[in-house]
């Protein structure tokens, strides 16, 4: 079990050396967290990347950090046809763990894993599709939100324009195929949007049916889209789009929320044109707008490592999980009704609780 109680620093063991760990484990020790020991199936990865980190160690695989009771936690950052098992081996384990995204591959096997998780209720389990939850503009916008000053929300749309996409060789073996990656840039992206629409848009959001198009530009033949256009219909009466292509433009990555009385414009990410976070609403005459500025949306880091950094807050126990197991069964249900729906175009109805 973890120790995280007795000793103040948070110590993380790291399976997976890939793209997403080199690219995080070195911010981590700035936000209060130590790599303490990492591996990998290739060890020499696993070396190169524990040589880059202070007082890090490369060890020989999960079984070393599972046995080693000074470290509090296990961040999984391996392929996602590995999480299902790995989950379930750590939580065994007594680990509190965080799991990279996608969460696994399908619904069932989401759905699979949070059963067998009942087993081990004191386990804290989080998943990484939290990560844009970590923002300015959401703290900014959440009070708002929670206020009602928007009335009843309508409308969500969250449009994103990406660079062209890589060729195929430039990604790890296990991107290059829908069976190991679960999809294109769909299971990239989209879990982390309906994770974030899910924690801001709360109860509104009950998905009833979706409607998507998939793009294959650049990965024809492949089974792994390139672009998306997503309609998802709420009981509630909440309309969402969700727009992401790849074109000759400059980047954007906005989101708009509107309600009967006001509307928000917040940055999902960083990496825009306009990073600011506004709000709008009805003046006192009932017909002009007035808007302010609410935040600044410029910090990587911050978002990157946030799932990890809240897991650390759980398991010093002064914080709930942003994303558990549960809330990963709602979002890799909707990721196969868009798959389904963009291969046989049509709308996809989902199942009710």
């Amino acid at each position: 079990m973890h120790n995280s109680s007795k000793n103040p620093l948070f110590r993380l063991g790291v399976v997976g050396a890939g793209k997403i760990a080199r690219i995080i484990l070195p911010m981590l020790p700035a936000r209060g967290i130590t790599v303490a020991a990492l591996c990998d199936v290739n060890p020499e990865a696993a070396r190169a990347l524990a040589s880059e980190i202070t007082g890090a160690a490369a060890v020989d695989g999960p079984d070393a950090l599972l046995a080693d009771p000074a470290i509090d936690a296990i961040y999984l950052a391996t392929p996602p046809a590995t999480h299902s098992d790995l989950i379930l081996k750590v939580a065994a384990a007594g680990k509190p763990l965080i799991c990279e995204k996608p969460w696994v591959l399908k619904a069932a096997d989401a759905r699979d894993v949070f059963q067998a998780l009942r087993k081990y209720p004191e386990v804290p389990v989080a998943s990484c599709a939290s990560r844009f939850r970590f923002t300015p503009a959401v703290a900014a916008a959440m009070p708002h939100l929670a206020s009602g000053a928007l009335g009843k929300i309508h409308q969500a749309r969250i449009n994103a324009v990406t660079p062209l996409p890589v060729p195929l060789s430039e990604l790890p073996p296990w991107k290059r195929s829908a069976d190991t990656a679960g999809g294109g840039l769909a299971a990239d992206w989209c879990v982390y949007e309906i994770d974030w629409l899910a924690a801001v848009l709360g109860p509104a959001f009950d998905p009833i049916a979706v409607t998507a198009t998939l793009d294959d530009w650049h990965r024809e033949g492949t089974g792994l889209d390139s672009g998306y256009s997503i309609h998802i219909r709420c009981a509630s009466g909440l309309d969402v789009r969700l727009n992401r292509r790849p074109e000759v433009a400059p980047k954007r990555h906005i989101v708009e929320i509107r309600g009967e009385t006001g509307g928000l414009d917040l940055p999902f990410a960083p990496d825009t044109a306009d990073r600011t976070a506004r709000i709008h609403q009805l003046g006192a005459d009932g017909k002009s707008i007035e808007s302010a500025d609410l935040a600044v949306v410029d910090d990587w880091g911050g978002i990157l490592c946030g799932p990890i950094v809240n897991l650390a807050e759980v398991v010093r126990g002064t914080a709930t999980i942003a994303s558990d197991a549960a809330s990963q069964i709602l979002v890799h249900t909707l990721l196969d009704a868009i798959h389904l729906s963009g291969r046989e175009a049509r709308t996809v109805a989902l199942a009710q609780p």
